[in-house]
């Protein structure tokens, strides 16, 4: 195994579709010209197809990634923590079931446009999909709507975001110390939500945020905690967000 891991990728799993996963991974397994780790961080699923993703990773030759199994349900936060537990490299991306790199050559560009940058923060452009009768339907959305102010002075962008202009999760790509730190600053009072809430606290503490003006995921649209689907998970997010905005102002 390679100890020179310049990213960690961890994909993020609870009752996953398998289908929906094993897609997923061989969109993180394509990428090119970077040394990356696979990390699966599982929420305490009945069936986390590890058997499965062992037979997938044997069958490409990986031999840089690690299946985290975590005994029992805690949440998404608390999941992203366990899964960085066992992360080795510089830079971390999240991305989860359904979710697709853009290209082969994403964590490539997000690794250079970091370094060249000093960058602890990026995010880039993603494109919304859904599956309609065996049918993929492709369609833009306008989270954030306003990306030029990217471009602009912190304060510009900061005001974007806090008033609700709000980024989309596995578009980020961050230093690893950083996110961890920001996950230690919301663990105690956001148990779902991970994207807004720890970029309320970076935002606090004027860690500053790059955009880069490239398309990086194929985000499946209509699933996830963060879209509000069933059983009351759009309050649940909700109530997350409220806690984080009233700790960090």
């Amino acid at each position: 195994m390679n100890n020179d891991i310049q990213v960690s990728v961890i994909i993020l799993t609870y009752k996953p579709n398998l289908q929906k996963l094993i897609r997923t991974v061989k969109s993180v397994i394509s990428q090119k010209n970077v040394v990356q780790e696979i990390i699966v961080s599982d929420d305490g699923s009945e069936n986390d197809y590890f058997p499965d993703l062992k037979k997938l990773f044997h069958d490409y030759g990986i031999e840089n990634y690690y299946l985290n199994k975590n005994k029992s349900n805690i949440g998404t936060v608390k999941n992203i923590i366990s899964g960085m537990s066992k992360a080795r490299g510089k830079y971390v991306h999240l991305i989860s079931p359904g979710d697709m790199f853009y290209d082969d050559y994403v964590i490539k560009d997000f690794f250079d446009f970091s370094e060249i940058n000093t960058s602890k923060i990026t995010f880039g452009q993603h494109l919304c999909y859904f599956e309609d009768s065996n049918n993929v339907i492709i369609k833009g959305d306008d989270k954030p709507s306003n990306l030029d102010v990217y471009n602009k002075k912190y304060t510009d962008y900061k005001t974007s975001f806090l008033l609700g202009d709000f980024l989309v999760g596995p578009t980020y790509f961050r230093d690893k110390n950083t996110l961890s730190e920001l996950l230690s600053d919301i663990s105690d009072c956001s148990k779902y939500v991970e994207d807004t809430t720890t970029t309320i606290f970076a935002l606090a503490k004027n860690i500053k945020i790059h955009y880069y003006p490239r398309k990086v995921i194929w985000y499946e649209k209509g699933f996830g905690i963060s879209q509000g689907i069933g059983n009351g998970w759009g309050k649940k997010v909700e109530d997350d967000v409220i806690n984080i905005f009233k700790k960090a102002i």
